[in-house]
C-alpha cells in the first residue's frame, strides 16, 4: 500500500491532454517520467489517500460547531470530492478524509456506494468552480498539497 494526497484536483502526469486535464501545463519532471500511479500500476501497489478536504479548508463548516442539519452544499461538495478522488485511477483503493459526525461519514459511505455511477457534467463544473475557489485559499500550513496536484 502507498499512501499520500489527493485532492478534486489531483491528476495523472503524462495522460494525453482531455478536458478533464487541461489545466497541466508542467508535467513536473518531463514526459519520459511516468507518473506515482503508473508506477502503483506497474508494481501492482494500492493506493491509500488522505487530505481530500484540503485539511478542511474545503468545507464552509471546518472548525465550526456542527449543530442542526448539516449544510448541502458542504455536505455535496464533500460526497463529490470523494467520488472524483474514488474515480480518479484505478490504484486508488481508499480515501481517507478527516471526519468529525455520524452524517459526515455516512455521507462518505454513501459517495463509496455511487462510485461507479460518475457524476454528471454539471457536478463536474460545479466541483471544479468550487475547489478551483477554495484551493486559492488554502491555509500556508496546507499549501504543500499544492505539490501532489499533478503525480
Amino acid at each position: 500500500m502507498f499512501i499520500f494526497p489527493c485532492t478534486a484536483r489531483t491528476k495523472e502526469k503524462s495522460k494525453a491532454p482531455t478536458r478533464d486535464n487541461i489545466e497541466e501545463r508542467n508535467a513536473g519532471y518531463g514526459p519520459e517520467t511516468k507518473s506515482v500511479f503508473q508506477s502503483l500500476r506497474d508494481n501492482d501497489v494500492g493506493l491509500i489517500t488522505i487530505k481530500p478536504f484540503f485539511g478542511g479548508g474545503l468545507l464552509k463548516s471546518h472548525n465550526k460547531i456542527k449543530t442542526g442539519p448539516p449544510d448541502k452544499e458542504d455536505n455535496d461538495l464533500a460526497k463529490l470530492t470523494l467520488q472524483c478522488i474514488l474515480n480518479l485511477s484505478d490504484v486508488v483503493t481508499a480515501v481517507i478524509p478527516g471526519l468529525s459526525t455520524v452524517y459526515e461519514v455516512e455521507n462518505a459511505a454513501m459517495a463509496s456506494y455511487v462510485r461507479p455511477l460518475g457524476q454528471t457534467a454539471a457536478d463536474k463544473e460545479w466541483l471544479l468552480r468550487m475547489t478551483s475557489e477554495r484551493w486559492a485559499a488554502v491555509p500556508q500550513e496546507y499549501a504543500w498539497l499544492r505539490d501532489w496536484e499533478i503525480v
